[in-house]
């Protein structure tokens, strides 16, 4: 047995050994001898290690082992009591940027506040702990149905709005993707957590900061979504993809002027793909950023030996932010003997955007490689002049959707002139995507548009055909 001993001068935490008489209450001697030993350094240690292996040492909230056991106990409950249990997966959005553009010790700081900010708005009896990385869960227990777990969905949407001071002058607004799902007499902690992250995927697809309630017609989705990512994986090491290429033409003479790269999925089973049903999965498991790697490169080693032949090539919200871009871009560029000067990368108005430090110290970057810079479906996000004058960009794309309605009685023509216009201000050049039509394209001539790309002309075709 282990006797803690207050030592009279030392104190309760000094270690000391003593030879012991133990007596019986008559007095006499028991015949056995030991020794009390303060264990109460030990003690100490034991309960911190149990503290560190259930919670997070940077929030100091519940960790993934602990909110699963406390989940586990909720179901219980629920079952004995009728009630629901609520599992909302919170995850900040566009965490990474912070992380890579302030430094991680900032984006701790801002897991700290915003953690602290949620922490306030639970219930009591309810549990909130950080499940990795920008990821929290929030237990909610005793619910009614889905419009009380959106509730409390809403109050821990509300709690980030307010920016985040991340240190002088960095102000920070923080918006959260959150899933949730309600249990039912099947639910497991493993399947309520997993519908609740689906759902939280699902807000993120819509534009992220929303909120989405698990649907049985998400888990479907979501596997197929594993299996397209798998899939997509053994095509990038493989030989399933191939790049096609779509003229780019002076609206004048109508003369050939670049050719854009655009990649292709040949599929084993379901035939050729286009981007629309790989690309949005590619950015959100991160392979954006090897597939497109390997589309620069192989198009690159296509156009290299077609002389005076000017190529664009589009480069991701995730590939703009990667620390290593100018160095693979570099190495593409050597190993392939392409001209810098012919080689134009495009990036898209909203990746510009969500970082605008970040993102004009890159292209500053790529320009002195020698290539040039295109702002891709310009006039679809919110750039203002004073930030469009700091990117080092020498072009800018006129997005389809406004091309599509040119000649029809709408506004979609003032905005392609207006466009237009400011990217001449600027000494830019100016490309109209998606022209279909002989009257879009004379309308663009009138526009003294500069260049243009669009089935008018040709669809996206391979070398070989």
């Amino acid at each position: 047995m282990e006797i803690t001993v207050v030592h009279p001068v030392m104190g309760p935490r000094t270690a000391v050994s003593r030879w012991s008489i133990l007596r019986d209450e008559a007095g006499e001697p028991c015949g056995y001898a030991g020794t009390l030993e303060d264990v109460t350094e030990r003690k100490a240690l034991e309960a911190r290690l149990a503290y560190q292996a259930t919670h997070d040492s940077l929030t100091g909230l519940p960790n993934r082992a602990l909110i699963m056991e406390h989940l586990q106990s909720a179901l219980a409950r629920a079952e004995r009591s009728g009630s629901s249990v609520g599992v909302l997966f919170i995850d900040l959005d566009r965490f990474k940027i912070v992380n890579d553009s302030l430094g991680h010790e900032t984006g701790d700081r801002l897991l700290v506040d915003a953690a602290l900010r949620m922490r306030r708005t639970q219930r009591p009896g309810d549990a909130f702990g950080r499940f990795g990385g920008d990821e929290f869960i929030l237990i909610a227990e005793q619910l009614a149905d889905v419009t009380a777990a959106e509730v409390i969905a809403e109050r821990l949407a509300e709690a980030l709005r307010p920016p985040f001071e991340l240190g002088e002058p960095q102000l920070y607004t923080c918006t959260a993707s959150i899933g949730l799902a309600l249990s039912n007499s099947r639910s497991t902690p493993e399947s309520l957590v997993r519908d609740a992250d689906t759902a939280m995927y699902r807000a993120k697809e819509h534009g992220r900061g929303g909120i989405e309630c698990f649907q049985d017609s998400m888990r479907s989705r979501a596997v197929h979504r594993m299996v397209i990512e798998a899939e997509l994986r053994e095509a990038v090491s493989g030989l399933q993809l191939a790049v096609h290429y779509q003229p780019i033409v002076s609206t004048g003479d109508r003369q050939l002027a670049a050719v854009e790269a655009l990649v292709r999925w040949n599929h084993p089973t379901r035939g050729l793909l286009g981007p629309d049903t790989f690309i949005p999965i590619a950015e959100e498991s991160g392979l954006i950023v090897a597939l497109g790697e390997w589309v620069l490169h192989a198009a690159c080693r296509d156009i290299v030996g077609i002389e005076g032949m000017a190529l664009s090539v589009n480069i991701s919200a995730r590939q703009l932010h990667d620390d290593r871009l100018c160095e693979r871009v570099s190495s593409i560029l050597s190993a392939t003997r392409f001209d810098p000067r012919r080689l134009t990368l495009e990036v898209t108005e909203s990746a510009l955007m969500s970082d605008v430090t970040l993102s004009a110290t890159v292209l500053r970057q790529l320009r002195e490689l020698g290539l040039s810079i295109a702002v891709d479906d310009f006039g679809t996000g919110y750039s203002s002049l004073n930030y469009l004058s700091r990117f080092p960009v020498d072009s800018l794309k006129v997005d389809r959707s406004f091309v599509d309605g040119l000649c029809d009685a709408t506004s979609d023509g003032e905005i392609v002139r207006a466009v237009i216009g400011l990217a001449h201000s600027l000494g830019l050049r100016a490309t109209a995507e998606g022209v279909e039509t002989e009257a879009q394209l004379a309308e663009l001539v009138k526009l003294r548009c500069d260049l243009a790309q669009g089935f008018l002309f040709a669809k996206p075709l391979s070398l070989l055909d």
